[in-house]
């Protein structure tokens, strides 16, 4: 069986009109933040079984979404019922999910959302695909010194989300990562009914 050659935009369409419809559609159904990854940065950085490409083999774009996180007031719930308050992490893989259908639907290229699943070959703690490296080459996110995570210099901690198609975007250009906060905004630090100075 052949490869289906990769498309780019239709026929008298423009990639970086494209790409801004591709950006409004998910900024419309709850996205914050939305980028195109570099993908020869991608490959660079993530090993071998772990690139985009060893997912969808003619993959030509990664975008990558973020929502927001947790609420002010979710923080200060009880330990027993955090658990159940504000995760909007759900929210940003439905949103990628209906991005790849309106990709195959309005350009006519192929595309999929990545699964934010652990390799069963790797273990339990080998992710397929790193979806914090993508939102970091695609701009939405850099990295703190709050733990593990990217914060955005806007909407600080976000979960993330990508999407892989054949469709050919322009992705970002950097000539430096963006600036995040080095750590948590006092407001997300400070106890109900304290300010800090």
């Amino acid at each position: 069986m052949s490869e289906a050659p990769a498309r780019t935009v239709p026929p008298g369409a423009d990639p970086a009109a494209a790409k801004a419809q591709i950006v409004e559609y998910c900024k419309r159904k709850g996205a914050l933040a939305v980028g195109v990854a570099d993908l020869k940065a991608i490959d660079r950085v993530a090993p071998p079984g772990h690139r985009p490409g060893d997912i969808l083999p003619n993959v030509r774009s990664v975008i990558s979404l973020g929502v927001g996180g947790q609420t002010q007031g979710a923080w200060s719930v009880p330990t027993k019922a955090f658990a159940y308050f504000g995760s909007t992490e759900g929210r940003a893989y439905s949103i990628a999910y209906g991005c790849a259908f309106y990709i195959e639907s309005r350009f006519r290229a192929r595309a999929i959302y990545c699964p934010p699943d652990m390799d069963p070959e790797g273990g339990a703690r080998i992710p397929l695909q790193s979806l914090k490296l993508h939102a970091e080459l695609a701009g939405i996110g850099a990295r703190s010194l709050a733990g593990d995570i990217l914060l955005h210099p806007e909407f600080g901690y976000m979960y993330y989300a990508s999407v892989f198609t054949e469709l050919a975007l322009p992705p970002i250009r950097r000539s430096r990562p963006i600036r995040a906060p080095r750590r948590p905004a006092s407001t997300c630090t400070a106890r109900p009914g304290k300010r800090r100075a």
